[in-house]
């Protein structure tokens, strides 16, 4: 009887080992991507509402759920944050629109190719994005943004970086990019393929019309 009682000890044991496998447990590493995202999340949220001189780190921390020194572990301050998300952005935009369309590989006048490849950073960064550009976003990294765009339609279509109707022409193609975006993002209310092959033939023929050389 013993003997029979220590075996099924030993099954239990073993079943218990093998389902204890099965469950994923979260890594150091996984953790602390977790925490740093959720002291993002929760900055976002404060400057979407107010300026970044009123936010507080405590109020980060206590709306992240972790401890002021965790916040010390990622990042150095408030600006600091800010930093690391904008050049998550401009990475990205370099990654999928900047690169490609200067190597050929992505026609930035054609809008539809042009958004899709901006749909991809506004779906993964969509609340960055819109922080960033709204009420109370940074205009510096706006800055940035455009002028990364300027520059690379400039390498184009050797576009005049004087010529104040060129400069008008960059102000119009970015401000209805986010001004669209925005819309989408607050309204959703029709599908981003939708609503692209509506404005593709339109915004298309505008700039092929735009940037004809006299």
């Amino acid at each position: 009887m013993k003997t029979i009682y220590n075996f099924a000890i030993c099954v239990v044991s073993i079943i218990i080992c093998n389902r204890s496998k099965e469950i994923h447990m979260p890594t150091k590493i996984e953790q602390k991507q977790k925490t740093r995202k959720n002291l993002v999340d929760a900055f976002l949220k404060l400057n979407s509402e107010s300026p970044i001189e009123q936010i507080r780190i405590v109020q980060i921390v206590e709306l992240a759920g972790c401890h002021r020194s965790t916040f010390y572990e990622h990042f150095l301050d408030i600006y600091d944050l800010r930093s690391q998300e904008e050049e998550e952005l401009l990475s990205l935009q370099r990654t999928l629109i900047i690169t490609p369309a200067l190597n050929g590989k992505l026609n930035i006048f054609n809008t539809q190719e042009f958004m899709g490849r901006f749909n991809e950073i506004y779906q993964m960064k969509s609340d960055s994005l819109m922080t960033f550009f709204g009420r109370y976003g940074d205009p510096d990294f706006q800055k940035r943004f455009k002028d990364n765009i300027a520059d690379t339609l400039f390498k184009l279509v050797e576009l005049d970086s004087e010529a104040r109707t060129h400069m008008y022409l960059i102000e119009f193609i970015t401000a209805g990019m986010f001004a669209v975006l925005n819309r989408l993002h607050e309204q959703q209310d029709i599908e981003f393929k939708e609503l692209f092959a509506f404005l593709h033939p339109i915004s298309s023929k505008l700039l092929s019309i735009a940037l004809v050389k006299d």
